[in-house]
């Protein structure tokens, strides 16, 4: 009886589930017939050439000038290469051309590879000497 009684309620959730997708099909229909007005923001590509020139000058300089942290040369070159995605974004935008959001996301998927290896030599580093400094590292050439 008792679990009669839960079929039951599970199937009135669903009904009542159901109804309200439906209610919200009907709202999305009457939004995509009316016409939206929506202003838009539009900047001039030199300035995303100059936050992307801006992004990558802040990395190269946090990677060039790093002598000891490793965890900040990491980060410096994550920021250079989201300078290098924004461009092909910008660069794909500008022309028109999805191809550059393509390459970004092909990009990134490399980047987020690079960082876990380099994510896994820094945790092997700090097991092996107690610290993560980039000094440390020179006994890991071959």
């Amino acid at each position: 009886m008792n679990q009669d009684n839960n079929c039951e309620e599970i199937r009135k959730m669903f009904l009542a589930s159901v109804r309200r997708f439906e209610e919200l099909q009907r709202e999305m229909e009457t939004y995509s017939n009316q016409e939206l007005q929506v202003e838009t923001l539009t900047w001039e590509p030199a300035f995303y050439i100059a936050c992307i020139f801006t992004l990558f000058a802040i990395g190269l300089f946090g990677f060039v000038f790093n002598r000891s942290h490793v965890i900040l040369t990491i980060v410096s070159g994550e920021l250079m290469l989201l300078a290098a995605f924004l461009n092909f974004v910008h660069a794909g935008y500008a022309q028109g051309d999805p191809k550059g959001n393509i390459y970004a996301l092909l990009m990134l998927v490399i980047a987020a590879a690079e960082s876990a290896i380099g994510l896994a030599l820094i945790v092997k580093l700090h097991r092996l000497k107690r610290t993560a400094s980039l000094s440390s590292m020179r006994f890991l050439r071959g």
